[in-house]
C-alpha cells in the first residue's frame, strides 16, 4: 500500500458544513472514532476521489462492520457523496461516515488495492481484538 498524500485533504469546517445542523451524528461519530471502530479506512486506488471504510456496529460488535463509501468529487462538502449500510447511512450523514470523515480529518490514508478491499472486507486487522471493544 502506498501513502497518498494527493487526497483531497478536507478540514473540520468542511464537515461541519457537510452535516450542517447535525451536531448529534458529530458527537457519536467522534466517539465510534476515538474507540477504536474505524478498523479500516483508505483510498480506492481505481477511484482516486473514492474512500472506503470499516466501521463496527456499536450493536453488535462481533457482527459484520458497517461499510461506508465517501466519494469526494466535489471540493466542497455540498457535492460530496456518502453512504453507509446502515440504517441510517442511506441519508448520508450517520455516526459511521462522520467517523470516517473525522479519521480521514487527522490521517493520510493508504492507497488501497483490489485485493486489499477484498481483504478489508472479509477479515479482521490482526492487531484488532473484538473482545476487548466496548459498545459507545
Amino acid at each position: 500500500m502506498n501513502n497518498i498524500l494527493t487526497m483531497p485533504i478536507i478540514s473540520l469546517c468542511d464537515i461541519i458544513e457537510y452535516i450542517n445542523d447535525g451536531k448529534r451524528c458529530l458527537k457519536e461519530g467522534e466517539a465510534l472514532l476515538n474507540a477504536g471502530h474505524v478498523i479500516g479506512c483508505g483510498v480506492n486506488n481505481q477511484i482516486k476521489t473514492e474512500i472506503v471504510g470499516l466501521c463496527l456496529q456499536t450493536s453488535n460488535l462481533k457482527g459484520a462492520p458497517h461499510s461506508v463509501k465517501i466519494h469526494l468529487q466535489s471540493a466542497t462538502p455540498k457535492g460530496w457523496i456518502c453512504t453507509c449500510s446502515c440504517k441510517a447511512g442511506a441519508g448520508g450523514k450517520c455516526k459511521h461516515i462522520i467517523a470516517c470523515l473525522l479519521y480521514l480529518y487527522r490521517n493520510y490514508l493508504d492507497e488501497l488495492s483490489c485485493t486489499d478491499l477484498e481483504q478489508a472486507w472479509g477479515q479482521q486487522k490482526k492487531k484488532f481484538r473484538i473482545e476487548n471493544m466496548q459498545p459507545v
